[in-house]
This record gives C-alpha cells, structure tokens and sequence, in this order.
C-alpha cells in the first residue's frame, strides 16, 4: 500500500489532487494502445461510453467534475480516463465485503484489490472521510466518514438501462452527505444508477445493511447472526457467524477468523465506524485515521 495521498476542496480540485499522486498509474491505464482499441470498438460499444459519460454529468455532476479534474491532473483525456475508470469498476466485482457485529462493536471488512491506494477527502462544505480507492475511480472502495457512516462497494459490468451511470458512485454519495445508514439507504433507493452494484453501508451506532442493485429491483439486506456479506463472497454465513461468535471484534483478530475462512484468503481492510478510520493490512499495517 501506497503513501495516503490527499484530496481538498470542491469537486475539480479533489480530482486534480489524486490526478497529481496517481500520475504515473493512470497514465499507464491510458497507453496510446488502449486508445486505439477504444477507437476500434464498435459504434454501438462507443455510443454506450458516451451514454455513461452523459449520466454521469447528469445525475453525478459533482463526481463529473471530480473526473474532469482527474484527468487534468494526470495529464489524460477524459475521454480516455472515462474508459479507465469504467474497467477499474468492473475490477471491483471480484471481491468481498463483511458487516461485522460482536460484543456491541462493529467493523466493516472488504477484500483488498492489489492497486488500492488509499486517501484522505476533505471536500468542501461537506463530510471529511478516509477511504480506499483505485487510481481512475473517484468513488471509494472502502471508507469511513467523520460522522461514523462506512460503506463498502462492488460493482460488476454496467446494463445500460434508463440510467447508464454506475451505481458505485452512490458510495461518494454517501460518505460526503450522511451520518447513519438509514438516511444513506433513502438517497440510495431513490437516486437513477445503473443496476448490478452492491452497497454495504455500518454507521456508528451499530446498524448495517446491504442494498443489491439488480436490473430490476434495490433490495435492502440486514444482518443475521452478526454478519452480513456482499460482493462475490464464497463463504457460509452460519459458518462465519459461529466462528465471529466467540473473537475478539478488533482487526488483527477479524483478519486471522476471515483468512481460516477463504481459500485462498485475500487481504482484507478494515473500516471502523466509531474510530473513524481504516486497518490497512501489510507489512506496515495499521491504521489510517482522519
């Protein structure tokens, strides 16, 4: 895991910060070689990028602008790094996430992706948060906010439906607008996204819930036996229940009782709701605060 990198202050200007640290990886996402297979797609395939790029602007204007300021900052075309981010997000729908519960804590696991970078948003006039993200996406992966609210997300290749912007960017959403789980859900429920995206929301006082966007309906999940899972997760939820029962509800715990519990297992990071902040696994694991 990389140095945290740090975003401040309205929509473009935290775009051009994390274009600024992430330079050198978003440039390499955007070869002149992936360009000429953009080029080579076929039109319906690039009408359908067009598509996602206009609802982006048009339902997620902010995070349309974050991604503009990315692009300046790494030195790309939006176009270009549009196309990146869309993979990146696919990426996303290979791991897991867990709502943990035991003893009256709570933490919020997700699988760590091999090029998560991790970083601090302050954004203007709304919530600080620490996050875990990928280079081209603007959205976190994993993150926590400075009112006690932590989402986790996955997302799987977009079907392009009335909205044909990713449900992923709810996750910004979020961490930037809200402070439990609840009032998180409504936004969610009621915002135009793309479906095929999952949303695990833990706030401070201990509620969790998992919103499944399928390409009909939203359903809401809540956690039985103390844990709650979404994303590709292969694992027995009875089995993981038992097994959270009788741990100690802190990381380096969670972590050795989740590892015994894949094959293989992946890393995973931890958000912590109360703290405020995320355990980052690795030879300099630790915890990253606000």
């Amino acid at each position: 895991m990389n140095t945290p990198f740090e975003c401040e202050g309205a929509p473009r200007d935290l775009g051009l910060d994390q274009g600024r640290a992430c330079r050198d990886a978003l440039r390499a996402q955007c070869t002149d070689t992936s360009w000429r297979r953009l080029e080579s797609l076929r039109l319906s395939e690039r009408g359908r990028d067009r598509r996602v790029l206009r609802d982006v602007r048009r339902h997620f204007p902010q995070q349309a602008e974050q991604l503009e300021g990315l692009a300046r900052g790494a030195g790309v075309s939006v176009r270009r790094l549009a196309r990146a981010s869309w993979n990146a997000l696919a990426s996303t729908s290979r791991g897991s996430s867990l709502a943990l519960a035991c003893g009256g804590a709570s933490l919020l696991a997700r699988s760590l992706p091999p090029d998560a970078r991790a970083r601090r948003t302050r954004p203007e006039g709304r919530y600080r948060s620490v996050e875990l993200t990928l280079p081209a996406l603007t959205h976190p992966i994993l993150g926590v906010n400075e009112a006690g609210l932590a989402v986790a997300c996955h997302a799987g290749p977009a079907r392009i439906a009335a909205c044909a912007a990713p449900a992923a960017l709810l996750a910004r959403d979020c961490l930037e607008r809200f402070s439990a789980v609840e009032s998180a859900l409504r936004w969610c429920l009621e915002r135009p996204a793309a479906p095929r995206a999952a949303l695990l929301l833990v706030d401070a006082g201990g509620a969790a819930a998992a919103l499944e966007i399928a390409d009909r309906v939203r359903d809401v999940r809540r956690p039985s036996g103390g844990v709650l899972a979404s994303g590709a997760s292969p694992v027995s939820m009875a089995a993981l229940s038992e097994r959270f029962a009788d741990a100690a509800l802190e990381p380096a715990a969670a972590a050795q009782v989740l590892a015994a519990s894949f094959d293989p297992p992946p890393p995973f990071a931890f958000a912590d709701p109360v703290g405020r902040r995320i355990w980052i696994p690795g030879a300099e694991a630790g915890w990253l605060e606000l």
